[in-house]
């Protein structure tokens, strides 16, 4: 069984961040969660619609808080919560789908 409480070095980050490429993901490395908060920040366009989802980690670093509160996102989990769940689940549906034009899991082709 893998110790995970030991970070992986650095080796292995460059590496996975390089497989990743061809899956059309880009990673990025920052080193610490300040940095992590601005890179998705710089990352996310202003009034675009973000899912945080219930990510402990992006709640930790603040992006959660900035999605909901600072006005510069529509928050798509604060959109779907208001909705009844029991006579709007196809808007909550709806709401939590992917229509991005940017995102390659929707757009592929062929």
């Amino acid at each position: 069984m893998k110790d995970w409480t030991n970070l992986a070095d650095k080796n292995t980050i460059e590496e996975t961040i390089k497989s990743l490429k061809p899956r059309g993901i880009n990673a990025f490395f920052v080193e610490t969660g300040q940095d992590a908060k601005e890179k998705v920040l710089q990352l996310l366009p202003k009034g675009s619609r973000v899912l945080a989802g219930q990510s402990q980690t992006l709640n930790k670093i603040g992006i959660t808080d900035e999605i909901e509160n600072s006005g510069n996102f529509v928050s798509v989990g604060k959109e779907y919560m208001a909705f009844d769940r029991e006579k709007e689940a196809d808007k909550i549906r709806i709401a939590r789908s992917c229509n991005s034009r940017e995102c390659p899991r929707c757009n592929k082709t062929g």
